[in-house]
């Protein structure tokens, strides 16, 4: 008789599996919205427009800052070790595991040190007080923010997708809301961006802690008197063009926060942010599929089984449009309504700005998941070039519409860069291997030999 820990849950053999892993995940990206909304109500409300938009500006900086020991790291995880799954390979599993762990921490040191001397040496003299606390704060959420999302891949990557999404999405934002409500509300003393952003650096330990405890106790049957064994060239390889088309993406993401304070002002910074959080929700559907099907590609592309691989795309975008298009025109036509019962009428501004992102997120469904598809098959070379032209894109139309039109100028500015990528990476999907990532349309799949792979590569 085995105990529960023993063994990894066979992969679920109902048709509807796929189905009802997305439900899961769209549970917990509900749940993440809740809280995340929730939390951003209160920081508004309580920091007003500037300091809100002081505490945005930080931590976009720490994303920046954290994603060469994120991003990459994570995406290898749920990749490598679904592979290994696959082959049975166990201490390869742990391997991978225990070297990006590494991989982390001295990448966490190197950051620290970088982050502290730039600031002494550029930024000093340039940053408010209240800039410059919230910054230096954000350097100790960094290594809790990389692990908790590495660790939370590393259990996708073991098959455990709710639990994985859990740890990667929830422990970290729960246990900050948690620090704000305890040391904020029975107090009523008044919180600054530099407060938030140490407590949100403590709620972000404790999520790390919870989340390597719970892997370990994943691991340890299969793992027990296993050697782990990686191969660290591999890694390393393929770790650099990841970190840089996702740092590209959220140079996408992020060059509108950055380049709205530098050129406009933080109160600006504060109306986009809230733009950003109500045109996400539309999303939530796109971030559950790509959470639940990145596993499932890395698996059926392991085996060179195309067409389930093609099944998957359909299903996904499938299920990212027909929720992505009604929550879409909801808040297209009762944006202000809402922005105003929720954030207040200080945030009125956001507006203009949310319309606009919205049409974006129209474009974005419409492509399914074709970024998680490009990163499971292996195409980070390719992508990397895209997502660059893209940046560059963003970049150009910030600097030429946020002086004349503000939030609304950084808004077009986004669709634009991310119309640009998903579509040329749409387009080669389906020339190369016949895939395609849209909601309607068949693919013509094309099973690919080694040799055309490395050339798609």
């Amino acid at each position: 008789m085995t105990s529960p820990g023993d063994a990894l849950p066979p992969p679920p053999k109902k048709k509807n599996s796929f189905i009802a892993n997305v439900a899961r995940a769209m549970g917990v990206r509900i749940t993440l919205l809740v809280v995340n909304l929730t939390t951003a109500l209160i920081l508004a409300r309580i920091m007003g427009p500037e300091q809100y938009g002081i505490y945005i500006f930080s931590f976009a900086i720490m994303s920046l800052v954290a994603l060469p020991g994120q991003a990459g790291m994570a995406l290898i995880n749920v990749r490598e070790i679904s592979f290994r799954i696959v082959d049975k390979d166990w201490a390869g599993a742990l391997g991978i595991v225990t070297f990006t762990r590494w991989l982390i921490l001295g990448y966490c040191l190197v950051a620290g040190v970088a982050v502290f001397a730039i600031y002494w040496v550029f930024l000093a003299d340039r940053l408010s007080q209240a800039e410059s606390s919230a910054i230096l704060w954000s350097a100790l959420l960094m290594p809790a923010f990389i692990l908790v999302t590495v660790t939370g891949a590393s259990i996708r990557g073991l098959k455990r997708l709710l639990l994985g999404q859990v740890v990667e999405t929830l422990f970290r934002p729960i246990l900050f809301l948690v620090f704000v409500a305890v040391l904020v509300f029975p107090f009523g003393q008044p919180l600054d961006a530099a407060s938030a952003m140490l407590m949100h650096a403590c709620g972000a330990g404790m999520a790390m802690l919870i989340s390597l405890f719970i892997l370990h106790r994943i691991l340890a049957p299969k793992t027990s008197g296993v050697t782990p064994t990686y191969a660290a060239r591999p890694i390393l390889k393929s770790i650099a063009p990841l970190t840089m088309v996702a740092g590209m993406q959220l140079i996408i993401g992020k060059t509108d926060i950055m380049m709205l304070r530098v050129i406009r002002s933080p109160e600006e910074v504060g109306y986009y942010q809230v733009a950003l959080q109500w045109a996400n929700l539309a999303l939530i559907a796109q971030q559950a599929v790509m959470m639940v099907s990145g596993p499932s590609i890395a698996r059926a592309y392991r085996k060179k089984d195309m067409i389930s691989v093609q099944r998957i795309l359909t299903s996904a975008a499938r299920v990212v449009f027909l929720l992505a298009l009604p929550l879409g025109l909801i808040l297209i036509f009762f944006g202000e309504t809402i922005i105003g019962m929720t954030f207040g009428k200080d945030y009125l501004p956001a507006v203009s700005a949310l319309s606009i992102l919205l049409i974006g997120v129209m474009v974005q469904a419409s492509f399914g998941t074709i970024t998680q598809l490009s990163k499971m098959l292996g195409w980070e070379s390719l992508i990397f070039w895209l997502v660059s032209g893209a940046a560059f894109i963003n970049v150009v139309l910030n600097y030429l519409l946020i002086p004349s039109y503000g939030i609304a100028g950084a808004a077009v500015a986004s669709i634009f860069a991310t119309f640009f990528w998903k579509a040329a990476l749409a387009a080669i999907a389906w020339r190369r291997l016949g895939l395609v990532s849209f909601p309607v349309g068949k693919g013509v799949v094309n099973n690919p030999s080694p040799s055309r792979n490395e050339e798609i590569d």
